[in-house]
């Protein structure tokens, strides 16, 4: 199954609507006897596309990738999809419907934060069951 999130124009999703979207997900998933792999992409702070193509706010990424491996992920729903999008983070829904899939309280191992000119990008994953 492949889902698709629109992470760039507004309106965004809603955050919290992602994170739930994740939950019923994962309902799917548990009620399955298959091994599920969980893939999901996007990019950390970046503007494509406006003025500010080229800024990259580290310090959020950073925090982001705190969250997660916390098992603080659920915190990322509370942000409206204003905020995210201020933030460079439009394709961060596809990072919270993920969460919500894993569920909160699981710590992702986060491998490496890269920034490069245009973009931050962040590498984690969860290994659940």
């Amino acid at each position: 199954m492949l889902l698709f999130t629109n992470g760039y124009v507004p309106p965004i999703p809603h955050p919290r609507r992602c994170y739930e979207l994740g939950r019923a997900i994962r309902k799917i998933i548990d009620g399955s006897e298959r091994k599920v792999l969980v893939q999901a992409t996007g990019g950390m702070s970046h503007f494509p596309g406006t003025p500010l193509y080229g800024e990259v706010d580290e310090a959020f990424d950073n925090h982001v990738l705190d969250l997660l491996s916390k098992g603080e992920a659920k915190a990322l729903a509370t942000m409206s999809p204003e905020e995210i999008l201020r933030k460079g983070n439009g394709e961060l829904v596809n990072w919270i419907i993920t969460a919500g899939i894993i569920g909160d309280g699981v710590k992702a191992t986060v491998v490496e934060y890269v920034r490069l000119w245009h973009i931050g990008l962040g590498y984690a994953y969860w290994k659940v069951r």
